[in-house]
């Protein structure tokens, strides 16, 4: 007889299609052989305990596929759509050089353009009416552009220009002053490492002055300044019927801020 053995660990590749053959098999073995079919078809889908809806071609589309299971399972709660993920489509930075923006909380161009365009090292750096280093300073390193105004007749500090610097090396120190009446001169100095109590303030710049009521760059060059130096402005007005007016507080130098 043409019954194929269909008992026991047997599957679909056990199956033979020409069988049972109707002019010789008996009709005896039709049950044995049903059960047989029975037997390879539980045997070789023994997960399936519901209908299965997948078409032909959606199974088909896991034919090549040599993923282990751990791999599948990376795209476990992957929400991105193809648009989202074709962004990654020609970026070659690595790990590293992408590790390089954690922590960063906002725009990092937007960041970047709020500082001064030459760089800085420390100061409230703003961008002010002095915006190209003066010569024989090549990159700007801070500066306060903060206009400061005041009636004091004796040099007084201007908390608002204060400079940190952050490199050992020769500086130029700049900054604009004009007062409010030509009447009265307005007077103008740059202190180094001066004491919060006051009174512990060092001279390091040259005694400013001008009765100009439009502003004035006023230059000091060649400055050897240490690292964590703290540079303040102070400035005093002739008389308190007229006012000091300062802004841009600016170090330079002819090396570049980073790198």
């Amino acid at each position: 007889m043409a019954l194929e053995d269909l008992t026991g660990t047997k599957y679909l590749d056990s199956l033979v299609s020409t069988n049972p053959v109707g002019a010789t098999d008996p009709k005896s073995e039709g049950d044995d052989h049903i059960r047989g079919i029975k037997n390879t078809l539980k045997l070789s889908f023994p997960a399936i305990s519901g209908a299965v809806t997948a078409t032909h071609t959606e199974l088909n589309l896991l034919d090549g596929v040599t993923s282990t299971t751990s791999e599948l399972n990376i795209l476990d709660g992957v929400t991105s759509t193809t648009a989202e993920l074709n962004l990654l489509d020609g970026v070659t930075a690595t790990t590293a050089e992408i590790n390089y923006s954690s922590g960063v909380t906002s725009a990092i161009q937007t960041q970047l353009d709020s500082h001064d365009h030459n760089g800085g090292d420390g100061g409230t750096i703003t961008e002010g009416a002095h915006t190209t280093p003066t010569t024989g300073a090549t990159y700007r390193h801070a500066q306060t552009g903060t206009l400061v105004a005041g009636a004091d007749t004796s040099l007084t500090r201007l908390g608002e220009h204060t400079i940190v610097v952050q490199r050992t090396g020769v500086y130029q120190l700049s900054f604009e002053m004009r007062t409010s009446s030509g009447a009265y001169t307005a007077t103008a100095r740059i202190y180094r490492n001066p004491s919060t109590a006051y009174g512990g303030e060092v001279v390091f710049g040259t005694t400013q002055t001008t009765t100009s009521t439009t502003f004035v760059e006023k230059v000091e060059a060649s400055l050897s300044l240490n690292a964590g130096d703290v540079l303040v402005l102070y400035a005093s007005i002739g008389n308190a019927a007229s006012n000091y007016e300062v802004q841009n507080f600016t170090l330079e130098s002819a090396v570049k801020p980073f790198g």
